[in-house]
Formats: C-alpha cells, sequence, structure tokens
C-alpha cells in the first residue's frame, strides 16, 4: 500500500511531464516496470537538485524506496533482455537484480525464473545454492 505524503505539492512545469509520463506506465507488464525505472532514473538526471524527490514523495504512487528499487530494475541489462522469461512484479525483478551474472542465467535454465515466479521463489532457490556451495567446501 502506498505511503501517502504527509505534505502535498502541487506539479511543477519541470515535474508535471514526468509524474504524467511515470504514472503512466506503473504497474502494467514487465516491461512497463522497466520503462518506469528508465523514466525515473532520466527524471533524476535532469529535474534539478531536490526535485526529484519532492515528485517522488507528492507525486508518485510509490515511496523512495520502491523508486531506487524500479531504478536497479530499469538499469540492469539482463532483465531488460530476458522479458519473456520473467515475472510481472516489480519487487521480484528488483531481487533477480540482486543475482550475479552466473546465478542468473543458472535459474533462468533450470525455470526458476520464468512469468509465474514470485519473489520467495528466487531466494529459496539461492539459499539452495548457498547451502550446496558450503557442503562442497566442507
Amino acid at each position: 500500500m502506498p505511503s501517502v505524503p504527509s505534505v502535498v505539492i502541487k506539479p511543477t512545469a519541470l515535474t508535471g511531464p514526468w509524474i504524467e509520463r511515470i504514472n503512466g506506465v506503473w504497474q502494467q507488464s514487465v516491461e512497463a516496470i522497466i520503462e518506469t525505472g528508465r523514466l525515473l532514473c532520466e527524471a533524476k538526471e535532469v529535474l534539478p537538485h531536490g526535485e526529484f524527490g519532492m515528485m517522488i514523495q507528492s507525486q508518485l504512487p510509490f515511496g523512495a524506496r520502491a523508486a531506487q528499487m524500479l531504478m536497479k530494475v530499469g538499469g540492469d541489462d539482463r532483465i531488460r533482455s530476458n522479458v519473456s522469461h520473467l515475472p510481472p512484479h516489480w519487487a521480484t525483478l528488483h531481487e533477480l537484480t540482486k543475482l550475479n551474472d552466473d546465478q542468473f542465467q543458472t535459474r533462468l535454465a533450470d525455470g526458476t525464473i520464468c512469468p509465474r515466479m514470485e519473489r520467495r521463489d528466487i531466494a529459496t532457490a539461492v539459499k539452495r545454492q548457498q547451502r550446496a556451495n558450503k557442503e562442497r567446501v566442507l
């Protein structure tokens, strides 16, 4: 559930177009999630200091932490190049960005990464792999 901003700030000439575009693609599909992250990255680069944070706080349907997570998803080449294999859940996509390249490719190949996966699926698979690695060392 998105938090309700304590202070409502009216869109400015600078933030208005970003607010409209980012809200327009939010939560539609994997492509839209990636595009949301990409737009957030772009907006952060071009908006004056402070405008970006205020825009997130008062005009977007998610908070600063979700914006950071979306930006990481939008900037991950592995996510962008495997859209057809990914779930349409931004928090799950963010978990996938935490995998190294070998882990990502392994989970893609073994079917762990698939459109119906949930965030806990990747966490379980990673823990299982860590246990197996520990046992090989012992």
